[in-house]
Formats: C-alpha cells, sequence, structure tokens
C-alpha cells in the first residue's frame, strides 16, 4: 500500500504524478483506491475527481467522505473571508455530493455508485469499458452492493487510523456508516 498525503492541495499534489505518467499524451493509471477526503467545494473537490481518474486504474475505487458537509454548517469554515464570498445557497450546498452527482455519477466510466452515510463510492469500469449494470440504477445503495462496500470501506479506514496513528481503531467497524465528524 502505497498511501500519498500532503500538506498543500492535493490537486497539487496530483500535478507531478499525472505529469509523469504521461506518455504520447495518454495517462498511464496507477491507483487501485482514491480517498477524496478535503476542501468539500464544487471547484477543488470536483477537480480532484477529475485529476485522480486519469490515474485510477479500472476495476479501482474512489471514496468521497463527507458528502453531507456544507460551509454554514461549519463555524470554523463560515468564518473564513473566501467562504464569506460565496452565495448563501452555495455555502449551504452539500458540494461533495454535488460532484458525486453531476460529475461521478453521470461519467461514463463509473458503475456501482453507492451513497452510504457521508460516504459516496463509485468503482471505475473495467478495461474493456463493459459495465456490469445500470450506473444510473445503482446510484442509491443496491442491497448486496452495499454491504460489500461497507465491509472494504471499514477495512480500509482502519488501515488508515493504524498506519497515521499507530493503533488500531475499533471506531470503524466494517459494516458501520460514517454520518458525522
Amino acid at each position: 500500500v502505497d498511501i500519498v498525503t500532503t500538506t498543500s492541495s492535493y490537486n497539487d499534489a496530483l500535478l507531478p504524478r499525472i505529469e509523469a505518467r504521461t506518455k504520447d499524451g495518454v495517462c498511464e493509471p496507477c491507483l487501485d483506491f482514491c480517498y477524496i477526503d478535503g476542501a468539500h467545494t464544487w471547484a477543488d473537490d470536483g477537480l480532484a475527481f477529475l485529476l485522480a481518474d486519469k490515474l485510477l486504474k479500472p476495476g479501482g475505487w474512489m471514496l468521497f467522505d463527507d458528502m453531507a458537509w456544507t460551509i454554514a454548517g461549519s463555524a470554523e469554515a463560515s468564518k473564513e473571508a473566501w467562504t464569506q464570498a460565496m452565495s448563501a445557497e452555495l455555502r449551504a450546498t452539500m458540494q461533495v455530493t454535488k460532484v458525486f452527482d453531476l460529475l461521478v455519477a453521470t461519467h461514463p466510466s463509473y458503475e456501482h455508485l453507492v451513497k452510504a452515510g457521508d460516504w459516496g463510492w463509485a468503482q471505475k469500469k473495467n478495461a474493456d469499458g463493459v459495465a456490469s449494470g445500470n450506473a444510473a440504477k445503482a446510484l442509491y445503495t443496491p442491497p448486496g452492493l452495499k454491504d460489500e462496500v461497507l465491509a472494504v470501506a471499514g477495512k480500509v479506514m482502519r488501515r488508515f487510523v493504524k498506519i497515521f496513528t499507530g493503533r488500531a481503531s475499533g471506531a470503524s467497524q466494517a459494516g458501520e456508516e460514517k454520518t458525522k465528524h
């Protein structure tokens, strides 16, 4: 497992990776899993999806965190000058959900779209581009897939906690839905 973190924008960190993997105008995917959790804005997370998509291998999974987060609901973010310049409507918008619904769910390369609590999961289609089902119909949690995805989520989150803190976490149990911070 190669976990990449950055102290600046994750979009800035994706630039050199895409550049290094692009030959003759084609970016060679290298990631099996991409976890997007950060800016929570349409602009930043929308661009992050489009950039990460270039690096995500066919069959790989993309996970969006904080689907229900809003600027208006965050006392800290609401104080920032850049957020105060936004319309009240945009501050109240769940922008990560908009990225998921309007960019990911409508992207022809993604299937098995699942919303579970505060998470949004999407699997990139296999290299042959053949979908195993209709992505639009799968958007709202197919029962069998939801359990499978949540089990993977629990394993991934426990691994992150262990790597970053040096200890295991009982908070992220497989199948448990994350609903708030």
